[in-house]
């Protein structure tokens, strides 16, 4: 569920200063409570039990009107730049990638250039290419970078969707010829025969 930005109202202002004036009020009513139940403070005391009763009163409203807003408000910059860094990291990637195009002069060249500038420029921890054998339909690694690339020495990843290793998110986006977004690839039961 998204949140939702309120802008401060007319009758959340008004709300606002009600619960103020509540809360001097009170705090008033209270201090003379106190002096007449006391014995005879000075005016200093007066003042102290005064502010003291205020203060009081004010903070949850303090709380509820001031606090908990800005707090979620920081919280949705943080998430909003988040994003923008995330978005920034891949137009980057992006472009490098579409420099390596101009300038690499081989598929040798250009594969491992692509699989560098993802993981260097777009903050993926990994990435790698691959081609299809048309002879067995298995995946074949041709480049790869980052961390946890020895995976990739031993891989089965076959397009035969009757094979146990042809349910990968590789095997399914390319036989499907769609994306295949895994989020959790250690704990997705597709991804099982993968693990280690």
């Amino acid at each position: 569920m998204k949140n939702v930005k309120r802008p401060i109202t007319t009758a959340s202002a008004i709300c606002l200063f009600l619960l103020l004036g509540c809360s001097i009020f009170v705090a008033e009513l209270l201090s003379h409570l106190f002096t007449h139940a006391l014995s005879p403070i000075s005016q200093w005391g007066d003042a102290l039990l005064d502010s003291t009763l205020l203060l009081a009163l004010l903070f949850p409203s303090t709380y509820f009107f001031v606090f908990r807003p800005l707090n979620t408000q920081i919280a949705e910059r943080k998430t909003a730049e988040a994003k923008i860094q995330r978005m920034t990291n891949l137009y980057a990637a992006l472009s490098q990638c579409n420099q390596a195009i101009v300038h690499c002069t081989s598929e040798d060249e250009l594969f491992p250039e692509i699989c560098r500038n993802v993981v260097q420029f777009g903050g993926m921890k990994m990435a790698w290419i691959g081609f299809i054998d048309p002879d067995t339909r298995m995946v074949r690694p041709v480049a790869s970078f980052g961390e946890g690339t020895e995976y990739l020495q031993d891989i089965e990843i076959s397009l035969d969707a009757d094979s146990s290793f042809g349910h990968s998110p590789t095997a399914t986006a390319i036989r499907e010829d769609r994306p295949f977004w895994c989020q959790d690839f250690m704990h997705d039961p597709l991804t099982a025969p993968w693990h280690e």
